[in-house]
């Protein structure tokens, strides 16, 4: 599928992360600043990237978050709360992910998380640990056929 207007498709999934429905919740968001947005609109990209090219060669494909937080994050410097990583990889996909594998370490927002990762639409496995000693359990049972972003 060719893009004629790529800026335009840009602005649009940018849009998109400011005004998806996971942002609109009352639980706390992870509190950052500025530039935290320019570091999810590069993840969103390279979702893209990644998720046009994998599928030609796996299976399945799946997305990784170590360190999830509550979904969503709080930037400071503008006063408005976007969707998190794991939902900007979502919406710039190229290709919807297989399943995705997101780790929380802090209680409340492992449950923010968990609550919001209800309406991701493909599998989605939600882990309270600390992500140092999940890590292995994670990779180690990917099968083969399988890749991780």
């Amino acid at each position: 599928m060719q893009r004629k207007d790529k800026q335009g498709w840009t602005i649009q999934k940018a849009k998109r992360i400011l005004t998806d429905d996971v942002c609109n919740t009352k639980v706390e968001p992870y509190h950052c600043h500025d530039f935290s947005l320019v570091k999810l609109i590069v993840l969103g990209q390279w979702s893209n990237v990644y998720t046009t090219i994998i599928p030609k060669y796996f299976s399945a494909w799946r997305y990784v978050d170590l360190m999830a937080g509550s979904g969503t994050s709080y930037i400071k410097e503008s006063d408005c709360t976007v969707a998190g990583s794991v939902f900007v990889a979502k919406a710039f996909a190229r290709e919807p992910y297989s399943s995705y594998v997101l780790v929380e370490k802090n209680r409340e927002r492992y449950k923010a998380l968990n609550e919001r990762a209800q309406g991701i639409g493909s599998p989605c496995q939600v882990h309270n640990e600390d992500a140092n000693l999940v890590v292995d359990k994670i990779f180690g049972s990917q099968p083969e056929d399988t890749h991780s972003f």
